[in-house]
C-alpha cells in the first residue's frame, strides 16, 4: 500500500497525513470551522445569484449608464468642457467637477443614451445649472469635428431607432465599458 502524502490543513495550515484521499482538514474542530466557512461561502454565492436574478431593469440601466459615463470621463480626461471650453475648478453640490454630458438628452432621446458621439466631457455648471448648455455644446462639437459632422449627427439623432435593452444587454454594456475604462486607464496612465 502506498503511503499517504502530507497535506496542509485548510483551516489551521498545519501539516497532516490524511486518512482519506479527499480529507482537507486535520481534526474534527477544524472540520467544523471548515464546514461553517463553506456554508458561509455557499450562502454568499446564492445571495449574489439571487440579487442578480431579482435586480430591476432600472438599476441595471443606471449601472450601465455609470459605466459609460466613467469611460467618457477617462477618455476625455484633461480636455476642456465641450460647452464652455473651460476647466471649471469649483465642484457642484454633488461633489463631481466633470460630468459626461449628453448632447441629445437622455429624456428626449433615450435611444442615444449609450451612443459615444452623443456624450462628451462637460463641466458640472454647464450640465446641471445650464441644462446641458446645448448651444455651447453644439458650437464645441462644430469646432472639434466641423459643422458638416454636426448636421449629419443631428439628422442621425432624429432617425435613430429606439433601443429596447434586455437585462442581459445592459449587463453586457456595463461590463464592456468598465473593461474599456480599465484598458484606457492602463494604456494612457501617464496622462
Amino acid at each position: 500500500m502506498r503511503a499517504a502524502r502530507v497535506k496542509k490543513c485548510k483551516v489551521c495550515k498545519a501539516d497532516f497525513k490524511p486518512y482519506q484521499t479527499m480529507q482537507k482538514v486535520c481534526s474534527p474542530s477544524c472540520a467544523a470551522k471548515f464546514a461553517s466557512n463553506e456554508t458561509r461561502k455557499q450562502y454568499k454565492r446564492e445571495a449574489l445569484e439571487y440579487r442578480k436574478r431579482t435586480e430591476t431593469k432600472k438599476s441595471q440601466l443606471s449601472k450601465a449608464q455609470a459605466a459609460v459615463n466613467g469611460y467618457i470621463r477617462t477618455r476625455d480626461k484633461g480636455k476642456p468642457c465641450i460647452s464652455c471650453e473651460g476647466f471649471k475648478v469649483k465642484s457642484s453640490l454633488h461633489g463631481s467637477i466633470l460630468h459626461a454630458g449628453h448632447w441629445h438628452g437622455r429624456g428626449a432621446y433615450p435611444s442615444l443614451r449609450f451612443v459615444l458621439w452623443n456624450i462628451h466631457l462637460q463641466c458640472a455648471h454647464c450640465n446641471e445649472h445650464l441644462g446641458g448648455h446645448v448651444i455651447g455644446y453644439e458650437a464645441g462639437l462644430a469646432k472639434k469635428f466641423g459643422r458638416e459632422w454636426v448636421e449629419k449627427r443631428k439628422q442621425q439623432g432624429r432617425e435613430w431607432k429606439p433601443n429596447h435593452y434586455s437585462k442581459k444587454d445592459l449587463e453586457r454594456i456595463a461590463t464592456l465599458f468598465r473593461a474599456k475604462d480599465r484598458l484606457y486607464k492602463r494604456l494612457f496612465r501617464g496622462d
